[in-house]
């Protein structure tokens, strides 16, 4: 192998190394990425699964009012009125 082949081949493999690092870079800050995503989606569920349970308390509390005064006072006082 001549010296010009030499160091054309020696710089192609040299330059397959960077690119072989950098790709190994840039999936561990994907991977990074992609967990940090899904722990914001699970918060975002559990968020959403409490609002819910929330709703739901709220409109009981709500229905359980009809018979009880102190309840409905609370309810007022706190700005709850429910939707049907």
């Amino acid at each position: 192998m001549k010296a010009p082949q030499f160091y054309i081949v020696t710089v192609a493999a040299l330059l397959c190394l960077i690119l072989s690092i950098a790709l190994v870079a840039v999936n561990q800050y994907n991977q990074e990425l992609i967990t940090q995503i899904e722990t914001e989606t699970n918060q975002l569920t559990q968020a959403n699964n409490a609002r819910q349970v929330l709703s739901n308390l709220v409109k009981e509390a709500y229905s359980a009012s009809a018979n009880n005064e102190k309840l409905q006072e609370i309810l007022k006082k706190h700005g709850v009125t429910v939707r049907e």
